[in-house]
């Protein structure tokens, strides 16, 4: 028995099938059935489009958004580093200074 290819299926297939179903009352089954699909990866993809819209299956979209999360975490690791620079600072500048020991007479 021949191993099946595993099959790549676009952000614009995907969108359009789920469309499909949800827009033209498609039955699931119709769909599998017509574009040779597990009832499961079907299934997957409307709960994905129904979470984040035609978004979800745009691949380099994902990974723009996990970029720019990782970028935010360092951006307010940054953030949290200058405040308690501030604080120190200003800790600083409200301390009175110490006072002057008194000169000795030479």
């Amino acid at each position: 028995m021949a191993k099946r290819q595993r099959r790549v299926f676009s952000a614009a297939f995907k969108a359009e099938v789920v469309r499909r179903h949800l827009l033209q009352r498609v039955s699931a089954q119709d769909i599998c059935t017509e574009h040779d699909l597990h009832p499961l990866l079907f299934k997957r993809w409307v709960r994905e489009f129904l979470a984040a819209g035609a978004d979800a299956f745009d691949r380099r979209r994902a990974a723009e958004e996990f970029r720019l999360r990782i970028r935010l975490g360092e951006l307010e690791m940054e953030l949290a580093r200058r405040r308690r620079l501030l604080r120190d600072v200003r800790q600083a500048l409200a301390e009175p200074d110490p006072p002057l020991a008194p000169a000795e007479n030479c």
